[in-house]
Order: structure tokens, then sequence, then C-alpha cells
């Protein structure tokens, strides 16, 4: 539910000035019970070989997973590429009016000095 609510909802909101716009929770928006899907859970025990007792740490680690599995559904069913989330209303719609807007933010990350040699020499076709 963490997860889905980061990928979809969750959003803090500054203006122009710095000053935050996002001050109670009826501006940031949470997850409830009837916008996230029935969860089945499942464990997998796979004890640590180099801690006593094989403990391993805990957090949010189910929180990491879903804002990319949601960024590449968006993506795959609207043929565009996905920058950023959460994916409001407004970023999906925008999405879907600027498909080409992200090749932009392609080129100038492509451009930085200190990150040229990282990227790929050509932007992706999709």
């Amino acid at each position: 539910a963490q997860g889905i609510g980061s990928a979809v909802l969750e959003e803090f909101v500054y203006s122009p000035e710095g000053q935050p716009l996002t001050s109670t929770l009826m501006d940031y928006l949470l997850p409830t019970a009837t916008s996230v899907p029935d969860i089945e859970v499942h464990h997998l025990v796979t004890p640590s070989p180099w801690t006593e007792y094989g403990m391993k740490g805990m957090g949010e680690a189910g929180a990491i997973g879903p804002m990319a599995a949601v960024a590449n559904a968006v993506a795959d069913a609207l043929g565009v590429c996905v920058t950023s989330t959460p994916l409001r209303p407004y970023r999906v719609w925008s999405l879907l009016n600027e498909p080409e807007q992200w090749r932009t933010l392609w080129d100038h990350w492509v451009a930085h000095p200190a990150l040229a040699t990282f990227w790929f020499t050509k932007a992706p076709t999709s």
C-alpha cells in the first residue's frame, strides 16, 4: 500500500519561493482501502549466511518496487517514457499530450559533462 501511494498519490508540492503547498492530509493524498487492490502475502525465508541466527534487516523494501512497476506499466500502456512519479492525473495527462517532452530531459542529461560517459550515445527510440 505504501508503494502504491508513492507511485500514484503521495507528493509534496512547493511554491516557486520554496513554501510548502502540501501542508495537510487533505493535500497530501494517502492510499486507502478503496485505492489498494487485495494483497496476497507470501513469505520467502532466506536466512543470511553472514549474521548470527541468519537475521536480516527489515524496512521499506516492499515500497521500492511498486513505483517502477506502475511507471513501467503506464509507459507500456501509453507508449511513452515515464521519468517521474507520482503518476497523479495531471502527470498522466501531460504524458498523453506531450509525449516527446522526455526527449528534452534526455538531451539535457546526455550533454551534462559529469555524466556524459554514463549515458548511451543516442536516445532510445521508444
